[in-house]
This record gives C-alpha cells, sequence and structure tokens, in this order.
C-alpha cells in the first residue's frame, strides 16, 4: 500500500459491511420484503453506506454529497422562474423538504446507533485493509481488530477510546493508526508489535508518556502526539530513524533529548504551546537541540559515573564536540520552522544553520526587524513574519530569489516617502522587484500603508491582500507591468481609495476576484466589463456607489456579486445575462427600486429572473418603437 508523507488519506472508496449472520438475500429482498417495509430497509442500508465506509474505490460519501450539492444548485438555475406569480408552491416544497431533512436525521441517529451496539459486541463490518469508523461513541476496538486479520488503516478518530486492544500482534500489517480526539491516556509497550506502521496519529488525547516500545517501529515516518500532557521526550526517540514528521505541539514539554539529531530525515517538527527551556545545567537531558530556539548554554562533558550509567543502558555518551555537530546536523536538516507565539524579540540564531529551510514562520512575537542573516537561505520559500511590529524589508532579501509568499499582515510597515517620491519608499526598497522574481502571494493587510511600494509593481504575484490599510489612490497600471500580466486575486478592502481608474481595471488581464469593500467609490470603472472571460467575484459594499455600469451585464462567469450598503437607485438591465451568479447581495441600497425589495429578499434567482424579465420587456418596447418610425416614414 502507497504511503505517502502529505497525503495519508487513504478511503476514497467505500462499500457496504455486511451481518455474517444475516443472510445472503437481506431483509428487504424476496416477497416479504416488497413494498413499504422493503423500501425503507434498502434506504438504510443505503444511508448506512453513508456512515461506514471502506476504502474500495469510489468518492467518499462528503464528496459526493457536495458534488450532489452542486448539480442540485445547477438545476435550480434550470427551473423557469419569474418575479411572484411562479413560485406560489416554493413555501410548501420548502416545508415537505425540511420535513424529509427531519426524518432522516432521524435515521441518521438510528443507524448511527444500531452501528455503535454492533461494534461494541464485536462486530466489524466486512472488509479487507481498511475500517473507518468516525464520531459514533465507540468506546473499545472492535473485537475482530484483534483476531488475525489483514488491516492495513485503522482510522477511529473522535470517538471514546481509552486504551489501546490488550494483544496488538496480530496487527502485523497495519500501516495506518488513527486515534486523534480520544481518550487514551497511555500507549502500551505491545505497540512494538507494530513493525510496518508509517503514521501514528494520536493528537488530542490524554497521553503522558511516549513508552519505549513506540521508538522500536523503524518504519514510521509520521508521528503525531500533539495536544496531550507530555512531560519529556524518551532519548530512544533517535532510534526512529525514518521519521520525517513530528508534531508535539501544546504538551508540557520543558526539555529535549540531543538524540533528537539522529533524526536525519526529519524535516518537519513543531513545539508551540511548551514551556520549553534553555539549558542551566551540564546533563545531555537538559539541553534543548537548537533546531527549536538559541544554541545550548553548556555542553555535556560526562564523567565516569555518568558514562557507566548510560553503557549500562545502552545509551551512547557524547562528547562535547560530537553533541553540538549533531544538534547543528539536525538543525541544518529541517525544511520547516515554526517560531511562533513565544514572545521573541530577536530571532534565533539557530535559524541561520537550517541550509536546506524551506519555510519559516515567526508569527505572533515581538519583533521589531527581520534578520538579514536570512540572505543566505536562498532555497527560503514561505516566510511569515506576520502579527509583530516589523516596519520594513530588508534590502538583503534580495537574495532570496525563491521566495514564493511573503506574509508581513498585521505589522506596523508605513511608508517612508511620499507619493511623489515613492521610489525613495524604504519599506520594500525598489531593489526587491525584480529580485524576487517567484512571490507568487503577498499579503500586507493591516499595516500603515498610505499607497502602494512601486517595488510591488515587479513582482509576478497571483495574489496581492492590502485590505486594512490607508490607502487612497490605486497605482496607474499598464498591461506590460509584471503584476498587472499575472494577478488574479485583489484585496484592497477597508481603505480609503475613491477612484479606480479606468485604464488601471483594463490592465488587470487575468483578474478573477476583486474586494473592494469598506471604500470611499462613488461609481464602478466600465471597463469591469473588458474582463468577462476571468472574473468570476466583485465585492464592492460598503461604499458610496450611486450607478452600475451597464458593461457588468458582460461579466458572464461572474458566481458571487455584493453591492450592499451603497447608494444604488437601480441595476441595469443587462445584469439578466449573468446566468452563473450564484452569491447577490443588495441590502441596505434604501434608494434602490429596480428590482424592488420584494424580489431582494428573495434571494440571487429571483433577482436575476425579474431582470431578465425586464430586460425581454425592454426588447419588446424597442421593436415596437422602431416598428412605429417605420411605420410613420412609409
Amino acid at each position: 500500500l502507497p504511503f505517502k508523507l502529505q497525503d495519508h488519506e487513504y478511503w476514497r472508496e467505500e462499500y457496504l459491511g455486511k451481518d455474517p449472520d444475516q443472510p445472503e438475500g437481506g431483509e428487504g429482498e424476496g416477497e416479504e420484503g416488497e413494498g413499504e417495509e422493503g423500501e425503507g430497509e434498502e434506504k438504510r442500508i443505503a444511508r448506512r453506506e453513508n456512515h461506514v465506509h471502506l476504502a474500495t474505490g469510489q468518492d467518499h460519501p462528503q464528496e459526493r454529497n457536495r458534488k450532489l450539492y452542486q448539480t442540485e444548485n445547477e438545476n435550480h438555475e434550470m427551473y423557469p422562474t419569474g418575479l411572484e406569480s411562479e413560485d406560489s408552491g416554493d413555501e410548501e416544497s420548502s416545508n415537505d423538504e425540511d420535513e424529509d431533512e427531519d426524518d432522516e436525521d432521524d435515521e441518521d441517529e438510528e443507524i448511527r446507533e444500531d452501528m455503535r451496539a454492533r461494534v461494541e459486541n464485536g462486530y466489524l463490518p466486512s472488509m479487507e485493509t481498511h475500517i473507518v469508523l468516525w464520531k459514533y461513541g465507540i468506546c473499545k476496538f472492535p473485537d475482530d481488530v484483534t483476531r488475525p486479520n489483514h488491516l492495513a488503516v485503522i482510522d477511529l478518530r473522535y470517538n471514546l477510546i481509552r486504551e489501546f486492544p490488550p494483544e496488538m500482534r496480530h496487527m502485523k500489517r497495519l500501516v495506518h493508526l488513527d486515534l486523534t480526539s480520544n481518550r487514551i491516556e497511555t500507549i502500551p509497550e505491545s505497540i512494538s508489535h507494530l513493525k510496518r506502521l508509517r503514521g501514528l496519529f494520536l493528537s488530542n488525547n490524554t497521553i503522558r508518556e511516549i513508552p519505549v516500545g513506540l521508538c522500536s517501529l523503524g518504519k514510521l515516518e509520521i508521528l503525531r502526539l500533539d495536544r496531550n500532557r507530555l512531560l519529556q521526550v524518551p532519548w530512544e526517540i533517535g532510534r526512529l530513524s525514518r521519521l520525517e514528521t513530528m508534531s508535539l505541539d501544546c504538551n508540557r514539554l520543558t526539555s529535549l533529548p540531543p538524540e533528537m539529531a539522529l533524526l536525519t530525515r526529519l524535516h518537519t517538527l513543531t513545539l508551540k504551546g511548551n514551556p520549553l527551556i534553555l539549558c542551566t545545567s551540564s546533563r545531555v537531558r537538559d539541553v534543548a537541540p537548537a533546531a527549536i530556539g538559541e544554541a545550548p548554554v553548556s555542553l555535556f562533558d560526562s564523567d565516569e559515573r555518568e558514562a557507566d550509567a548510560a553503557h549500562a543502558s545502552g545509551r551512547s555518551t557524547l562528547h562535547r564536540k560530537g553533541h553540538d555537530s549533531l544538534l547543528s546536523f539536525l538543525a541544518s536538516q529541517l525544511l520547516f520552522q515554526d517560531h511562533s507565539y513565544r514572545e521573541l524579540n530577536k530571532v534565533p540564531t539557530s535559524i541561520f544553520r537550517s541550509t536546506q529551510l524551506q519555510a519559516l514562520s515567526l508569527r505572533q512575537n515581538l519583533l521589531e526587524s527581520l534578520p538579514e542573516e536570512l540572505e543566505g537561505h536562498t532555497n527560503l520559500r514561505l516566510l511569515d513574519v506576520s502579527h509583530n511590529r516589523v516596519e520594513k524589508i530588508p534590502r538583503a532579501y534580495t537574495s532570496l530569489v525563491n521566495l514564493q509568499e511573503l506574509n508581513v499582515s498585521f505589522n506596523q510597515m508605513i511608508n517612508t516617502a511620499s507619493q511623489e517620491n515613492s521610489y525613495e519608499d524604504l519599506s520594500f526598497p525598489i531593489e526587491l522587484g525584480p529580485a524576487l522574481r517567484n512571490l507568487e502571494t503577498l499579503l500586507l493587510s493591516s499595516n500603515r500603508f498610505a499607497f502602494l511600494p512601486p517595488a510591488l509593481l515587479s513582482f509576478p504575484l497571483v495574489r496581492l491582500d492590502i485590505s486594512h490599510n490607508k490607502i487612497k489612490k490605486f497605482p496607474r497600471l499598464h498591461p506590460d507591468v509584471k503584476m498587472a500580466q499575472t494577478l488574479r486575486l485583489l484585496n484592497a478592502s477597508c481603505n480609503e481609495i475613491t477612484e479606480l481608474e479606468e485604464e488601471t481595471v483594463a490592465a488587470l488581464q487575468v483578474i478573477e476576484e476583486l474586494l473592494l469593500e469598506t471604500n470611499k467609490l462613488s461609481a464602478l470603472p466600465s471597463s469591469l466589463g473588458q474582463h468577462a472571460d476571468s472574473l468570476v467575484l466583485l465585492w464592492a459594499g460598503q461604499n458610496r456607489i450611486q450607478q452600475v455600469p451597464s458593461s457588468l451585464g458582460r461579466l458572464t462567469k461572474l458566481r458571487s456579486l455584493r453591492l450592499e450598503k451603497n447608494r444604488l437607485k437601480l441595476l441595469p438591465v443587462e445584469v439578466a445575462q449573468l446566468t452563473n451568479l450564484e452569491d447577490l447581495n443588495l441590502f441596505n441600497n434604501p434608494d434602490l427600486y429596480q428590482p424592488p425589495q420584494e424580489v431582494i429578499v428573495r434571494g440571487c434567482r429571483h433577482v436575476v429572473s425579474y431582470m431578465q424579465r425586464l430586460h425581454e420587456h425592454k426588447d419588446v418596447q424597442s421593436r415596437t418603437k422602431l416598428e412605429e418610425e417605420e411605420e410613420e416614414e412609409e
């Protein structure tokens, strides 16, 4: 069974579990099973398929429901719609649907109770390799799991299980075990029998100790123990030679063993929410690895007594230089480092040792500046320094040529030059423009920008968030500007923008989502109609817009339009052409009379239908007027 590090969701298909005591035909078949009772049993079986889903090759039930929901929405759009007369039976039908949903919910609960009772009694649905039972209130492992079987995946998350089965030697083929969000307090030593296990997920339990037996799982690649009550990590953890991802967030760890430096394949280690402290003694197990903080203050010099104790326990001693080099080696192998929520006012020097670093999170600290030493990390792809006190981006970051995402939201960045001399702005040095040629996502929300730094126009941005600033005017864009050629999402909400130039909007060649809420716009540019092949979302609520351009009707791919809290009086009849529209908000426009409020409150579909009828009426009037003019000429 292939095991992917980032995609361990094996269940994509399902089949019905069958009670071995039940005959082949089932209760709903045959002469006695026909009629209403037979149909009810078939419905129960069909619904049970949604709850007991095992991997056999079809869509996951949630995915299937999502597709069904989309299909229903598409069908609704095909129904004939009118203003009022055509929906007289809608309320009755909706009430019937609500009653059906209530009945289905009752059957839902009946099926869950039935399955819970069967599992508690030792019944396991017929399966080959996978079992997935979520949120069934199961208090123990099904009995069949502890018997010889071919299970590869067991997923019993969100239940009430308190302990592992007493005997696990029969689960020799198991590669994935997920007991997230249960009530497990201890991990038995017998877990060492699961020699093929590659993924172990025990988050959100009450585990206090990691057993030595777990450290003998030589094929383990993912270990998640976050949100437990761990006080320490055993030094034997260094035996997990294939471990690649380890999560220990939100525990009670004060230190980590230096043997973790032996985990040469480890590239993701998360330790948020632990009271980790630096070393204050000379013992090895009190030294915090450089991978999660500063370099150790003191290093280990073993005496004879310590060496004898280590030799008796099978633990190798580390001399000063060897220990230091191992810690540095571990730090150099990490691809992702998370130093969030640590109240740091200085970046840990251990970060600079990680030569392979690809993602770095420093969010929610007290940093006032960014270290220029990061310039050597040319492999860095993601940098998150949000929720700090940063005022500018160092000029030295021109070397971060592979950077793809930069998050500087919720800081104190401010323009250091006037808009007339914007190229002297040091918040984003102009040299960064051509250097960061791979930057696709830039998040600058909740800062103090009065205008957009010119360096940003040279980035090949796909996503730009400049919301919650003090920007009054968006810079003029030309089609040859790099950002205009690549930008797909622009969030400029919550600023002080008074006008969007026609030329600027027309230059955004592939724009898909445009958010302009809570500004001071008095009108929307008519050049929006030029983006008929790309624009799918337009939000311009809470502005001062009085009129919507008729070119808006060309946006045939538009799916979401929000114009609430403006000063609109009417919508152009061309809105009738927005046949793909799914979300429309026109509330709190007190002077709006076309469409009327009684149509608006009934939803998007009714508004579009109303505008379509107006559009047809307009066409009829135009033809009639034309015919009258021709008759007069004759």
